[in-house]
């Protein structure tokens, strides 16, 4: 429905005009929500990605450090 014929309505019907910033609000987003929701996603997505980046990459390097210490404590052990 329109503006027009809301305001239409309204007088024809004897009741409260129609709130013109409530009517362009609603039509607003529901023109973007699904522009949002793809940004939205995208955002997720993205921040997923560089966070799995990011845990692979420490635990990589946990498993790097953990074989040099297991190497210094057998060393250490061979030295005693």
């Amino acid at each position: 429905m329109t503006w027009k014929d809301l305001k239409t309505s309204s007088v024809v019907n004897n009741t409260q005009k129609p709130d013109v910033c409530a009517i362009l609000t609603s039509e607003i987003f529901q023109m973007y929500s699904f522009h949002l929701q793809d940004l939205s996603d995208g955002i997720i997505g993205a921040l997923t990605q560089k966070m799995s980046s990011e845990v692979k990459q420490s635990s990589q390097q946990y498993a790097d450090d953990r074989k040099e210490q297991e190497v210094k404590m057998f060393l250490e052990e061979q030295s005693s």
